[in-house]
């Protein structure tokens, strides 16, 4: 429900069409990501090096390559 009622807001306030709210709010949240989980590893591994390293390396993953293996392949 948040997704949608962000995108409609980000598209309602900036005039923008629905797809590119929809990237906009996609980027916020994704970015906003960094933070819980900068908490999660400092609170599992106790070094904030280490936790300060998984957003880092969350800002290198490109999702585009780390979630093409969940499209099911039914011509094979």
């Amino acid at each position: 429900v948040f997704f949608p009622v962000l995108s409609g807001g980000i598209a309602w306030l900036t005039g923008v069409d629905g797809f590119r709210a929809c990237q906009v709010a996609g980027l916020l949240l994704w970015a906003t990501a960094a933070i819980p989980l900068y908490g999660i590893v400092l609170k599992l591994r106790g070094k904030p090096e280490i936790a300060l390293l998984a957003p880092i390396l969350l800002t290198l993953v490109d999702h585009e390559k780390a979630f093409s293996h969940l499209i099911i392949n039914r011509k094979s």
